[in-house]
């Protein structure tokens, strides 16, 4: 940095004198920080990150894995930043499966080094996290910039095991928190204005080895939502997630199931149109496994909470990479229809190496949505 500052004494002091007297060195690409214990580095490489975190507000956070503890940082996210990538640390994420990210300011960082405890029930924010140690790194986590005011939304969820994501706006909207089964108060600092608060379940199923997405669904058949709004009146609106749990007893609210079960000779994949279809980096199972898929119903034009009650689906295809085939019905035809809150099974067959491979879905076998273990998040 090449500007200088002149005291009233006339005397000259270089930039770096100044940010030194203030605790504030100068980062390299990161801007400035003073947390200099955290690694702030943005890992690029898939082989050196674990997922990145795209931060829209203008605060330097802190990410920890689970708990507030020092042992527990998983590295320092700087205000702004597009895709910034953590270090895939082998001791806090040697084992896959899905956990809380909590996120604090580096100020409430600094503040409460020796207390990190202290800020258990304040922090910046938390985001539900699923990582897969064989994955491919390319998920990107994003920090809403509604986030990091001086309002707050207290979520409460006494769930005994899902957790919740809050989307702001609608059901494919922005996640601006995430409050975990059995935490009594999660506090989200928001700015001023109006929110309408999309609960949205979220539960790992080890069995199906998939991330489920659960929306309550309102008596109207819409997706379950919370408006509320702060002014210079409202402080503070506390939201009880069990408000929604009434909505789950009619299953999901705009999703479909695909279960597709291996019986050919080697892994496959499910592949839409382009793009393989990943579960935290991970594309491929086993011959004689299964593996089930969210279908998600596309919004109603013009409205933010309603579902469209089916999906038609064309250019799905299953197998091996460069070698998959077309999903066909027992008809014959590439292109069919899936209904909301209904399981559809995938049947593939045969060799990739005899040419034989073929995926047969029979759309007049149906059974209800995978979400067998519901009553048991009664609260």
């Amino acid at each position: 940095m090449k500007k200088i500052f002149k005291t009233g004494g006339g005397g000259i002091l270089f930039a770096a004198l100044i940010f030194a007297l203030v605790g504030c060195p100068i980062g390299d690409d990161n801007g400035y920080v003073t947390a200099k214990d955290v690694d702030w580095k943005n890992y690029t490489t898939s082989s050196d990150r674990a997922f990145m975190v795209r931060n829209n507000t203008s605060k330097n956070l802190v990410a920890f894995k689970g708990n507030l503890m020092q042992s527990n940082i998983l590295g320092g996210i700087p205000n702004n930043s597009n895709g910034h990538g953590i270090k895939k640390n082998t001791t806090l994420l040697s084992q896959t499966g899905d956990f809380p990210m909590i996120l604090i300011t580096e100020e409430d960082y600094i503040s409460n080094k020796s207390n990190l405890a202290a800020l258990d029930q304040t922090p910046f924010t938390r985001i539900y996290v699923y990582y897969n140690t064989q994955g491919d790194n390319d998920i990107v986590y994003d920090i809403s910039s509604r986030l990091g005011g001086n309002k707050i939304i207290e979520i409460g969820n006494n769930s005994n095991s899902l957790n919740v994501e809050i989307r702001l706006g609608g059901i494919n909207g922005e996640t601006i928190g995430y409050a975990p089964a059995g935490k009594n108060i999660t506090k989200l600092y928001v700015n001023d204005g109006d929110f309408d608060l999309f609960p949205v379940f979220k539960r790992y199923n080890n069995v199906r080895d998939v991330v489920e997405t659960i929306y309550p669904k309102a008596t109207t058949g819409r997706a379950w939502f919370k408006p509320l709004a702060f002014d210079e009146s409202t402080n503070t609106v506390y939201f009880n997630v069990s408000e929604a749990m009434e909505g789950l007893s009619t299953l999901t609210s705009g999703v479909a199931w695909l279960s597709i079960q291996n019986s050919t000779a080697g892994a496959i994949h499910l592949v839409k149109g382009n793009t393989i279809v990943r579960e935290a980096g991970v594309s491929y199972f086993n011959s004689s496994q299964s593996k089930t898929f969210p279908i998600e119903m596309p919004g109603v034009p013009g409205s933010t909470s309603t579902f469209a009650s089916s999906v038609t689906l064309s250019e799905y295809k299953v197998g091996p990479n460069a070698n998959e085939v077309p999903i066909k019905t027992t008809d014959g035809n590439t292109t069919f229809t899936l209904e909301a809150d209904k399981l559809y099974v995938v049947t593939v067959t045969g060799d990739v190496n005899r040419g034989d491979l073929a995926a047969v879905i029979d759309l007049g076998q149906t059974t209800e949505a995978p979400l067998d273990d519901l009553p048991d998040v009664t609260l």
